[in-house]
């Protein structure tokens, strides 16, 4: 004997219908569960991307402000080290460049003052020799001597030194 096989069904109009409906309604299960997966995972992949781009800006973020750290501290040093500059040349020269800023600022006020005052437009003097304004003389002598006093100037020549005249 040979093993017996249904090739072949036939079904009622009425039965292939139902199949008909069945398998529709698979088919439509089928591909809404495809759908809701779909959207979950799309969901999904939007969030992923959400928290990656987040993650991203904080490293970003994160660098940025250790850079603005190590520019600051870059500042605080170069002005640390320009204060220190300063202040050893200060002590090197003595401030002179200042001083003699100071100095010739204070004559040229003073002189300008001095050459603005109201003096009379004839002077009578004794007519001798050698006779001349000394109150005038006097007066710039003192400024001069008075500015260089109280900035600290020694104006001095040393011993042995050779002044040139002009």
């Amino acid at each position: 004997m040979a093993n017996f096989e249904v090739k072949l069904f036939d079904y009622t109009d009425k039965v292939r219908a139902q199949i008909g409906t069945q398998q529709t309604a698979l088919m439509a299960e089928a591909e809404g569960k495809a759908n809701v997966a779909r959207a979950k995972y799309e969901e999904e992949e939007k969030k992923i991307r959400a928290v990656v781009g987040a993650r991203q800006r904080l490293e970003v973020a994160d660098l940025d402000r250790q850079a603005a750290g190590e520019k600051k501290q870059e500042q605080i040093l170069l002005g640390q080290g320009e204060a220190e500059r300063k202040r050893l040349v200060l002590k090197a020269d003595g401030a002179l460049k200042q001083k003699l800023e100071a100095y010739v600022q204070a004559q040229q006020l003073w002189a300008n003052a001095f050459a603005q005052r109201q003096v009379p437009s004839l002077v009578m003097g004794g007519g001798g020799a050698g006779d001349t304004d000394k109150s005038t003389t006097n007066f710039a002598q003192m400024m001069q001597l008075l500015v260089a006093n109280q900035m600290g100037l020694d104006l001095s020549m040393p011993k042995g030194a050779i002044s040139r005249q002009r």
